[in-house]
């Protein structure tokens, strides 16, 4: 079942492209539901291969700031989806410690660090379970080769045992914690 759902993931990744003007042609996935180490994965995950994002007047979009600030430019590109700039995610979840190098290079290795005190980790994962149900999957946009380049990853699930978040990465072709 899982190959399956890689296989699935991995074309749909395959098929995710920008137009050479800079439109993001985008791809459902997760269409049905299944269970992996005991979490529910939810429906209509928009996963896409936002490597450069363009802004309506053709600029590449130099910070997370011009993204989040601009919503109804935003909405444009990823409809339905709780966008969270995980710097102040971070900050509000009061973490106590950064991996040394730079944040959104790293934000698998910050989100599973153990950078969280028993009542952040509750606060954190009363959060992730609440947006997961109502909203549905989460997506993460981060810098990622340069300031004009961007990379998505999506929160899919979570992991209360291990306290680990099930990241969707658009440049990868399969789910993995």
């Amino acid at each position: 079942m899982l190959r399956h759902i890689q296989n699935s993931l991995g074309s749909v990744y395959r098929s995710n492209t920008a137009t050479p003007q800079g439109q993001i042609i985008h791809h459902r996935n997760f269409q049905s539901q299944f269970d992996t180490t005991g979490n529910t994965l939810y429906n209509n995950c928009w996963v896409c291969s936002l490597n450069v994002i363009k802004s309506r007047d053709g600029n590449n979009y130099s910070a997370l700031e011009d993204i989040t600030s601009d919503n109804q430019a935003f909405n444009n590109i990823l409809e339905g989806i709780d966008i969270i700039e995980c710097e102040n995610l971070l900050k509000e979840m009061n973490v106590q410690k950064i991996p040394e190098s730079s944040l959104f290079t790293n934000i698998k290795e910050a989100l599973q660090a153990e950078v969280f005190n028993s009542t952040v980790e509750d606060d954190f994962e009363s959060f992730i379970s609440y947006e997961l149900q109502n909203h549905g999957p989460l997506m993460l946009i981060r810098p990622s080769l340069g300031s004009e380049c961007l990379h998505a990853e999506c929160i899919v699930g979570y992991d209360s045992e291990v306290k680990k978040v099930l990241i969707y990465d658009s440049m990868n072709t399969s789910p993995e914690w």
